[in-house]
């Protein structure tokens, strides 16, 4: 049987499984592929979306705290219009209240109407100041000249000032009436009022640039790598400047935010894809072994069969035996010989359709073969004796034959009952006696000649009659003449 299925296997052709499962794992990794495709795009674009809500939070935070930065000295001003102007020792006061509230407002001036500076808060680094004109041209003095008609602040765009920061300067026009009274003047260092705003764990995550058009207000610094790719961009507008802010991811929060998702998905797609392709293609390769043996067998069964009917047709009985004597086959002859039904006899001991002594003796044999595998009567025909299911025992012509199976040793007998055929020589041979008793008594004898083998045979009485013997004298049709034609 493992030869038989060995052949099987070796019979079914893996191609077409092979081909099958190689589709099923292509189609299961595009899948696979596709969905780690997906939830990596989701994962982007959650990313995005996280900078993008930062980028509009910084934004929100900026606006804020520049509008009430300014706001601040929007009172101061609003304070002199109201009062008709305020003392300097009031203003001062203000001014230094505001100074020191406000990190990131480093000065704060007085201008009058001709762009003079006339006060300034804190006075210590800004003596030189006192008195300065801040008309530095003739395109200066046109800014200030709009910028005193407003009633608006006008915010400047980012300068690098003299103190050794880039500054930002704000105008509030102060206006009595129609009288045109200078400007309330904030100076603010723009890195330090950023830097105030922001938090250091925004800068942990996040690059963030600040620029008023083309150029950059505020920049934080760049000690790790950064995903540009993913950078927000918002604009707002302060006072009638539009700065853009724009935010872009660091590697921190690349890592912190991204998860194993997509490749686990991935690589169990993979894995996935295959175990299928493979369990696909062993369940189609055993399905046609299946099928194939289905094949065999039902062609073993037919053949089984026609072998059985030519058995059972057969006139001669034939009967099969393992390496212990145990019937496995039987046919139907043999049911006619021996008076048994097949049911009857398969499975028992060959030595019931035995008369003794054979029938002890039997189990005896076949142990000796097993032990020496000396055969005394394989493949010699012989005259044996039988016995019948009603214990009557009648001879019988026995061939027997060795077969190797896969399953052991088998051996094939067959036999043919010859009791009507020794019953005819033992009639004939009564007869034969009771001529040559008439012969002798009558003193006649006779003899016969064969036309086609040539062969001249004499009875007893013949020899007597013509006085020789057996051993003296052989008749032939010639030398036979002459005794009677001399």
């Amino acid at each position: 049987m493992p030869d038989k299925i060995l052949k099987i296997s070796n019979d079914v052709s893996w191609e077409r499984p092979t081909f099958v499962a190689f589709l099923v794992t292509l189609v299961i990794a595009a899948l696979s592929t596709s969905v780690w495709w997906q939830v990596s795009k989701n994962e982007i674009d959650f990313m995005r979306r996280l900078v993008e809500d930062e980028a509009q939070i910084i934004k929100v935070a900026v606006s804020d705290k520049v509008k009430l930065a300014v706001i601040a000295l929007e009172r101061m001003a609003q304070r002199w219009e109201v009062r008709g102007g305020t003392p300097y020792k009031e203003w001062q006061v203000d001014a230094q209240h505001y100074v020191e509230d406000f990190v990131a407002l480093t000065t704060v001036e007085w201008v009058d109407n001709t762009y003079h500076i006339r006060w300034v808060e804190p006075q210590a680094g800004n003596e030189n100041a006192i008195g300065l004109s801040i008309v530095f041209d003739e395109d200066r003095k046109k800014a200030l000249d709009g910028a005193s008609q407003k009633d608006t602040v006008t915010l400047t765009p980012p300068i690098d000032l003299v103190q050794g920061y880039k500054g930002v300067i704000a105008y509030l026009p102060i206006h009595i009436g129609d009288r045109f009274e200078g400007f309330i003047v904030g100076i603010y260092d723009v890195e330090k009022f950023l830097n105030t705003i922001l938090e250091d764990a925004v800068f942990d995550d996040y690059h963030v640039t600040v620029a008023d058009g083309d150029k950059t207000v505020f920049s934080s610094p760049i000690d790790t790598s950064i995903v540009e790719q993913l950078s927000s961009h918002v604009d707002m507008d302060l006072f009638g400047r539009t700065w853009s802010i724009t935010v872009t991811p660091r590697d921190q929060f690349i890592s912190e935010n991204r998860t194993q998702l997509p490749e686990m998905i991935f690589m169990i797609g993979v894995l996935f894809s295959f175990l299928v392709g493979a369990i696909i293609c062993i369940l189609m390769v055993s399905f046609m072994q299946r099928h194939i043996l289905t094949k065999q067998t039902r062609r073993l069964i037919d053949s089984e069969a026609r072998i059985q009917t030519i058995l059972d047709n057969t006139v001669d009985g034939m009967i099969t035996i393992n390496d212990h004597g145990i019937i496995q086959s039987f046919n139907h002859a043999c049911e006619a010989i021996f008076g048994y039904e097949a049911d009857e006899v398969i499975g028992r001991n060959i030595k019931i359709l035995m008369p003794e002594p054979y029938h002890s003796e039997h189990d005896g044999y076949i142990k000796n073969y097993n032990e020496t595998q000396k055969a005394k009567i394989i493949g010699i025909g012989r005259e044996v004796q039988g016995r019948r299911s009603d214990g009557s025992v009648f001879p019988m012509d026995l061939a027997v034959s060795k077969v190797d199976t896969a399953d052991g040793v088998v051996f094939s007998g067959i036999l043919r009952d010859i009791s009507e055929l020794k019953k005819a020589q033992q009639e004939l041979l009564s007869k034969t006696r009771s001529l040559e008793t008439a012969e002798e008594i009558a003193q006649l004898g006779h003899w016969s000649y064969n036309v086609e083998t040539h062969d001249v045979f004499w009875s007893d009485q013949i020899y007597k009659i013509h006085g020789v013997t057996k051993e003296d004298y052989t008749p032939d049709i010639s030398t036979a003449i002459d005794f009677y034609h001399p």
